[in-house]
């Protein structure tokens, strides 16, 4: 396998038509399908950028001069106040779509069903990409499309508390196919994702570990934290290939089977003996929250939404004994839930856009770790403002805070770059289980 010779490319958006789809197949999570919008609103009201791309701006800005959009609620608003334009916008974006004082979007009619005008008086082709697409979150490459969703989504979050017990990924939902555009992490002429630190994979080798490692989060006989720390021991085992003899499709094989094959009882009784790592869990989420709350100069730039909406702006400060409400609050609940929190794990693992962008393996890993030790933090947190036990309403909004957080707050780029430093450093402490 060859070393990389070139930076890895910027993410840049990308727009696949439904043309093109007999040339692409896509691939999803069984626990994914059937999901339709129900028109809650969500997405239409959470006070956040929503950019509108050159040639949906052309088409919006000559509807709204001809009168063919009615604009919602009864107001009487200026197209340049509809279509913002502004120094510092995202790359492809024309404008951003106008908000009202609470951050509604301007074309969001929430007095009549939660309805969005543009849609319904000028068509989907006339809404902004992101608006299409959301709550799909997309990888192009060159074996297909893969989408998974965010659970910050109200409906999306549903879904991982289904009855259903199948991981699996699946190909060419009608789910799907259904919808005609998909823009997301562009990596069809990119290179493969990276083993290690300049050494590649291919397109294949990389589809053997995704889908072992989305097999392997369905485990019973683990629970997720435990599957999860199997995977990067794994990981360590796949990054000791030694560049030539035998290729790398071959080790990677020879490594996964084997390591499908080892006794869970001796991988658990190993597993106890790492150190607790909630701890650094909070650490990690306090640090993160620093920047979010502008106390530390970042690297990581925050979008300004997440500092407006999110629940936890002065935590986790505020749980002033974080163990000992994980503890009694979350913990003798938490195995209750280990069928959803396995799906949201696979979830993370699948379309990794950190695995593409990383230096690693390690980092596309380490990304699922944050997002676990992120929703552990959430659910603790929301316990303890509570005063509950975890419930199911509970481990809902946390699965929501987090992927709010992952997903559509820090600026993912950046975040791959502190995450990459951990390829060269131990990530095992991050992700033991709590003792008993």
């Amino acid at each position: 396998m060859s070393k990389k010779k070139e930076k890895q490319k910027k993410s840049k958006p990308a727009l696949i038509q439904t043309t093109t789809l007999e040339k692409l197949p896509i691939y999803s999570l069984t626990i994914h399908s059937n999901f339709q919008c129900e028109s809650c609103g969500v997405c239409c009201a959470t006070n956040w950028n929503i950019p509108v791309e050159k040639q949906v701006y052309e088409t919006l800005h000559q509807h709204l001069k001809n009168g063919n959009i009615s604009i919602p609620n009864n107001k009487e608003i200026d197209i340049d106040n509809l279509l913002i334009k502004s120094a510092h916008l995202p790359e492809r974006a024309e404008a951003n779509i106008g908000r009202d004082e609470l951050g509604r979007c301007l074309f969001f009619d929430y007095s009549k069903g939660n309805l969005c005008s543009i849609q319904r008086d000028a068509g989907i082709d006339s809404q902004p990409w992101v608006c299409r697409i959301f709550p799909r979150l997309c990888v192009l490459q060159p074996q297909g499309i893969f989408i998974t969703l965010s659970h910050f989504c109200p409906v999306a979050v549903t879904f991982l508390f289904h009855e259903n017990s199948n991981i699996n990924i699946m190909k060419n939902d009608p789910t799907y196919l259904q919808s005609g555009i998909y823009a997301g992490h562009d990596a069809q002429t990119h290179l493969p994702p990276l083993l290690r630190p300049n050494v590649l994979m291919s397109w294949e080798t990389y589809d053997i570990w995704e889908r072992y490692a989305v097999e392997f989060m369905t485990k019973e006989d683990y629970t997720p934290e435990e599957a999860l720390i199997v995977l990067i021991t794994t990981v360590e085992k796949i990054r000791n290939w030694n560049g030539q003899n035998p290729p790398l499709l071959d080790f990677l094989k020879e490594t996964l089977e084997k390591d499908s094959q080892a006794n869970p009882a001796e991988l658990k009784a190993q597993i106890k003996q790492l150190p607790c790592g909630l701890l650094k869990a909070k650490q990690i989420y306090t640090v993160l929250l620093g920047y979010i709350k502008g106390e530390i100069n970042s690297f990581i730039p925050i979008k300004t939404s997440f500092q407006i909406n999110y629940l936890f702006k002065n935590e986790p400060e505020a749980t002033n004994n974080f163990i000992d409400d994980y503890n009694k609050y979350v913990y003798p609940s938490w195995a209750e839930f280990q069928h959803s929190i396995r799906k949201y794990l696979a979830s993370k693992i699948f379309a990794n856009f950190f695995a593409y962008q990383g230096q690693g393996l390690r980092t596309g890993l380490l990304a699922v770790v944050f997002a676990l030790t992120s929703l552990r933090t959430h659910a603790t947190i929301l316990c303890s403002q509570k005063k509950q036990q975890m419930n199911k309403d509970l481990l809902l909004e946390a699965f929501r805070y987090t992927d709010y957080l992952i997903h559509h707050s820090v600026s993912r780029e950046q975040l791959i770059q502190f995450l990459n430093q951990f390829e060269t450093h131990p990530i095992f402490e991050l992700i033991a289980p709590i003792p008993d």
